[in-house]
């Protein structure tokens, strides 16, 4: 394999700092201030004008800026090889749509190589400008390999490359590893919260999404956690990390008369500290895809509280059938599962071959030259 001189990393995205203090997120917030209704239409409308805001601030600014950090990372007269990891990316938004694809210009321009590793697939139409613009980097011969952790049957529509239809694990999968963290040996379950707006971006995708209210997902949590206090089993909830999931988590235990102190665990600041926290859970269920993705690395049973479509893919690349739709009825099956079921099921050889699979893919992938 070739010599990996250094390793760098660089956020597309450019952030900074939180958006949001943890005394910002720690607060209960009024019902009326949760949107309730957002139509297919406003939806729609929504994109389009943050992709028209999108591509005017770059043109204007944030082009010469993206790419004068990208080039502080660029090593002169080496391989550059960017690695593109996981996340969302290759959806309706040219916010990332854009950066990727001076990311692969900047790799054309110094003989550099570019390689997608697990990238989320959005589902949206091909004409998009996000999609043809995705299509037209892909093109190029200095993106080298390529996969999905998701929507592989999609690949075919962005692409020509036969080579690029593979599908591997995320590479939050790693997370243990990556930060030599261990399954903790308590009796707590975790319960991992979300806004309502997750659900209302999506009523495009999934019908079921326009019935999902902030009572019905209240009514939901509540039939988990009252029915874990009858059993005993003590519980706590977290979110992770995003301002209006943690409003969401605390308004709910203020609604409900919960103690905040025994049952809301504080914020994350950082992966790592994200990681800790859900170490300490002996099982999980939680709605946010890198939380799954989190205590799958530590072994740690999850049910998968589907909100995207994302969720119930990494579910089925590691054999867990026990994800549920937040329906008022399936909150005893949470319960159930998280309490006793689900113990019983051993994903560790799945999980151990989505691992190696990941592995596989990233160092071959960098020792092939284009």
């Amino acid at each position: 394999m070739s010599q990996i001189n250094s390793v760098k990393v660089f956020d597309i995205a450019g952030r900074t700092i939180q958006k949001a203090t943890i005394k910002e997120k720690m607060c209960e917030l009024p019902l009326s201030t949760f949107k309730q209704e957002k139509s297919v239409k406003e939806i729609s409308w929504q994109y389009t004008s943050a992709n028209f805001r999108s591509f005017i601030k770059w043109i204007i600014q944030e082009k010469k800026l993206f790419r004068n950090r990208l080039m502080s990372v660029v090593e002169n007269n080496e391989d550059n090889v960017f690695l593109v990891a996981g996340g969302a990316l290759l959806s309706r938004s040219l916010f990332y749509a854009l950066r990727l694809n001076e990311i692969v210009s900047v790799a054309q321009k110094n003989s550099g190589r570019v390689i997608f590793n697990a990238v989320g697939i959005e589902k949206c139409s091909s004409f998009t400008l996000s999609r043809l613009l995705t299509k037209r980097f892909l093109a190029k011969k200095e993106v080298v390999a390529f996969s999905t952790r998701d929507h592989i049957e999609d690949v075919p529509r962005i692409t020509s490359r036969v080579d690029f239809k593979k599908q591997i694990s995320d590479p939050g999968i790693w997370s243990a590893e990556t930060f030599n963290i261990k399954k903790q040996n308590n009796d707590v379950v975790g319960i991992g919260t979300i806004s309502l707006e997750a659900y209302k971006s999506i009523v495009s995708e999934d019908k079921r999404a326009e019935s999902i209210t902030v009572q019905s997902l209240f009514d939901f949590w509540y039939g988990i956690t009252k029915k874990l206090d009858e059993k005993g089993q003590r519980w706590k909830i977290f979110t992770n990390g995003g301002a209006k999931d943690c409003h969401m988590a605390y308004t709910f235990l203020t609604q409900y008369g919960y103690s905040i102190d025994d049952h809301l665990l504080i914020p994350a600041e950082s992966a790592e500290e994200l990681v800790e926290q859900i170490s300490q859970f002996k099982a999980i269920a939680a709605h946010r895809l890198h939380a799954l993705i989190i205590a799958t690395s530590l072994n740690i049973p999850v049910v998968p509280i589907v909100w995207s479509d994302k969720l119930v893919k990494f579910s089925e690349m590691i054999g867990n059938d026990f994800y549920l739709w937040p329906d008022l009825e399936n909150s005893d099956k949470v319960a159930e599962l998280l309490s006793e079921k689900i113990f019983s099921v051993d994903f560790t050889e799945k999980i151990r071959k989505c691992k190696s699979s990941s592995e596989e893919f990233i160092f071959n992938s960098i020792k092939e030259k284009n």
